[in-house]
């Protein structure tokens, strides 16, 4: 499996080069920074079903997954889920956007505030 940054880079490259056709043009690597990234988050689940469909980590892109393999993909569906329920309790504990107060002016030394008066 190419790694993911690099993956990444090229799909963004390929979305900006595309534009308007980046849906169609760049579907294989949507598809390989997808599954690069499943295979960061889980990477035994992955592992397990790219070697039920015969493929390598090196393949590089997101498989077709056939009927026999549907139990590994709902371990994979399992442990994403689990990733997300994770991100969702941590987004939970967040205050969300809070508002920024107001500058207050600085504090002038009593010594430089005594000068100023005379």
């Amino acid at each position: 499996m190419p790694s993911c940054p690099r993956v990444l880079k090229a799909l963004e490259d390929c979305q900006r080069k595309a534009k308007n056709d980046a849906d169609w043009i760049c579907a294989g690597l949507t598809a390989a920074a997808g599954w690069c990234i499943f295979a960061s988050l889980c990477p035994a689940e992955v592992r397990a079903i790219e070697d039920c469909i015969g493929i390598g980590a090196s393949y590089g892109k997101a498989p077709v997954i056939p009927q026999r393999c549907q139990d590994r993909a709902a371990l994979l569906e399992a442990c994403l889920e689990s990733h997300q329920d994770i991100a969702k309790e941590k987004t939970g504990r967040c205050k969300g956007a809070q508002p920024i107060p107001k500058p207050q002016p600085a504090a002038v030394p009593a010594a430089a505030a005594a000068a100023q008066d005379s």
